[in-house]
């Protein structure tokens, strides 16, 4: 059996343990940029180069923001699209093979692209994307996608 193995990298440190660990690549999850040195897209050019010198994949993963209802540092909000724009641009400009979405429909989190419509349950308003229409970020990852392919 074969698999590709990829690491979370959280922190510069984690670099060098994550090649000496045996992992094809790492990638950074986290939604909100500049938590974590991984999640600070200023990094990314920084972290692909090192990948290509140390035969490493590097997977950046971007998100249309974050907003768990917590006013915390966590909180990255979309700016109708322009918070997905930068996270696009940055990873199309690390020249990297793969980019992640950080999503998996997590609507707690505020991370979703898939089609939203306003909804509130027991007391909790789930973020929708208006003014936008409920398709609007997966219209954008499509055509931010084709520019990725290019």
């Amino acid at each position: 059996y074969d698999g590709i193995f990829i690491g979370l990298l959280a922190n510069l440190e984690q670099r060098s343990e994550i090649k000496r660990s045996g992992f094809d690549g790492f990638y950074t999850y986290f939604a909100s940029n500049g938590i974590t040195y991984g999640a600070s897209w200023k990094n990314w050019n920084s972290l692909s180069k090192y990948a290509d010198q140390n035969s490493l994949i590097f997977v950046p993963c971007i998100s249309p923001g974050y907003s768990d209802g917590l006013p915390d540092t966590y909180t990255r909000h979309r700016l109708h699209g322009n918070y997905y724009d930068v996270g696009w641009r940055s990873a199309i400009a690390a020249n990297t093979l793969l980019v992640a979405i950080t999503s998996f429909n997590a609507w707690s989190e505020g991370s979703q692209i898939e089609p939203a419509i306003p909804r509130a349950i027991n007391g909790y308003r789930y973020m929708d994307y208006e003014p936008e229409r409920p398709q609007f970020y997966l219209d954008l990852t499509g055509w931010w996608i084709s520019r990725f392919k290019k």
